[in-house]
């Protein structure tokens, strides 16, 4: 049976935009994230990775919610923090228990296997700790914003410097991977 999406419950992982914790920029941007998601019918909420300090203690914290959504941002300091509070061995169990794992831009490249790359368009020295292997919920290498111009030269050599891994995901900024298990699926919206 579909999940609905109307009430249902939505984590925002901000961490991604740590960076710029200060700036209104930040501020902005998850904001318009929020809105976006509550005028679509979800119930969202922001949840920052860094008041949790484990595993445990972060799967119980998140066990309340339908789905976790990592928001765009540096990709180093979300998997940073991805790391250094368990999120990548809790969100394993709440993937098991039926939540729902999706993300945008380095939200999304921190779910494939590798961050190689992604230097060439997020610098890594803003976050505490560089970690090249992302959590691997998908066996695939995952570049975003292929059609994107602010990220051409980047996005070309990123996916040459992967190509010949045949695990590559190379998605346009109106395009999603779906995974049901196994099942991989290139999804975009239609246009009319």
């Amino acid at each position: 049976m579909p999940r609905q999406i109307k009430g249902a419950r939505v984590a925002i992982i901000t961490n991604a935009k740590d960076y710029k914790q200060n700036a209104p920029e930040r501020k902005f941007k998850l904001n318009n994230l929020k809105d976006f998601l509550q005028d679509i019918g979800f119930k969202a909420k922001f949840f920052d990775l860094r008041d949790y300090s484990n595993a445990d203690e972060l799967e119980t914290g998140l066990a309340g919610y339908d789905l976790i959504w990592a928001a765009g941002g540096n990709t180093f300091v979300l998997m940073h923090e991805i790391k250094r509070s368990g999120f990548d061995k809790a969100i394993k169990n709440l993937l098991k228990k039926g939540i729902v794992y999706g993300g945008e831009s380095a939200g999304a490249v921190v779910a494939g296997t590798s961050l190689r790359g992604i230097e060439l368009a997020d610098d890594p020295g803003e976050a505490t700790g560089v970690i090249w292997d992302g959590m691997g919920l998908i066996d695939r290498v995952i570049v975003p914003h292929a059609d994107n111009i602010e990220f051409q030269d980047s996005i070309v050599k990123v996916i040459e410097m992967h190509r010949s891994s045949g695990k590559l995901a190379v998605l346009k900024d109106n395009q999603a991977l779906f995974v049901d298990r196994d099942n991989i699926k290139l999804v975009q919206p239609r246009i009319h």
